[in-house]
């Protein structure tokens, strides 16, 4: 190993180009790979946007009109942002001061003594950032996102929901409909997480 290097003038051993390379090389693949290892481990954090707590993903007013022309009952404008928050309330996605001030409508709809609905209905069918933790907001700000997202494509293709018509907005609100689109939920969270 050392057959390349010669001694100095004191009399120290003089480390070749070679080893000198090699070295910050090894310190530099050493960066890399622990860079890696804490992006994968903490990397969530670092793509987190900050909580806009103002900030509308959807009401229940946005889509009476369409409820409307489907003659539907304006109840059917909760569902899907409904399951949502259901959701969100089971996964811990929900920030603790919301949970504080709707504890008794949570609990409810956690022991399903109420509808799926209930829930963002007590909050006027308003399902704002402000609801959220972080990663909550952050799921929602990538899957949910009524522009952006693809949650309302993914619900639209469920083939096994119980309907009154054909549309979004036919889904009935029932418990049984709302686990198969928390298996859908779990299903994109995974891969989102």
């Amino acid at each position: 190993m050392f057959e390349n290097n010669t001694l100095n003038s004191s009399g120290y051993m003089r480390v070749s180009t070679n080893i000198k390379r090699h070295n910050i090389m090894r310190r530099k693949l050493l960066f890399i790979v622990c860079f890696f290892c804490s992006y994968f481990t903490f990397g969530q954090s670092y793509k987190f946007k900050t909580i806009d707590s103002t900030y509308v993903f959807d009401k229940a007013k946005y889509h009476f009109k369409s409820v409307e022309s489907d003659k539907l009952p304006d109840t059917q404008a909760f569902v899907h942002t409904a399951f949502f928050i259901v959701w969100c309330v089971e996964k811990e996605l929900i920030n603790d001061q919301f949970k504080q001030q709707f504890n008794n409508q949570i609990e409810k709809v956690k022991s399903k003594k109420v509808s799926p609905t209930k829930l963002y209905q007590e909050i006027d069918g308003v399902f704002i950032g402000g609801i959220l933790t972080l990663e909550g907001y952050n799921f929602a700000m990538k899957y949910f996102h009524l522009s952006n997202g693809k949650y309302l494509k993914d619900y639209e293709k469920l083939n096994f929901l119980t309907r009154k018509n054909k549309g979004i907005y036919g889904v009935e609100d029932t418990w049984l409909n709302y686990e198969i689109v928390r298996e859908l939920l779990d299903n994109k969270y995974s891969k989102w997480k």
